[in-house]
């Protein structure tokens, strides 16, 4: 049995907190190659998970809070926002399932976010992910800025 409590929570916090994309995973499934990926995906306020949509193959993504506040955010082609959802549990706001072939990305919006994410599998590394070609690489003087102008959409 698998299990998620307060112990792994504050264990992940703590690795959050540590890492320089101040964010951890921490992984159910197995192998790569499993049809079904679970995770626990924590982000410290700040983290910047670059937009990006799953197309080799199609996948679906769902985000369900566990802890914290987060904003999910979907993009047409030229980056523009077209659906914003928070994950608030205190305002009965769960869970999110992100449209396939759709640029997504979540933030923190408390201090850690706790999400525990399902997303088809399989995991393949270099075809995971296709970065939005309008939206800053991770690292890049212009992470902070976007990010905020993101937030000021909400």
């Amino acid at each position: 049995m698998k299990t998620v409590d307060t112990l792994l929570l504050n264990k992940l916090f703590l690795n959050a907190e540590i890492s320089p994309r101040l964010r951890t995973m921490h992984c159910f499934h197995e192998y790569p190659e499993d049809t079904l990926q679970r995770m626990i995906n924590v982000m410290k306020r700040g983290s910047y998970i670059r937009p990006h949509r799953h197309v080799s193959p199609l996948k679906r993504e769902i985000f369900v809070i566990l802890s914290g506040r987060a904003a999910c955010f979907e993009f047409d082609t030229l980056g523009n926002i077209t659906q914003t959802y928070i994950l608030d549990p205190l305002q009965g706001r769960f869970a999110v399932e992100i449209t396939e072939k759709s640029f997504h990305t979540i933030t923190s919006l408390s201090e850690f976010t706790a999400v525990f994410e399902l997303k088809d599998g399989p995991y393949v590394p270099i075809s995971d992910k296709d970065f939005a070609p309008w939206a800053p690489e991770e690292n890049m003087p212009e992470v902070e800025k976007y990010l905020n102008n993101l937030i000021s959409n909400i």
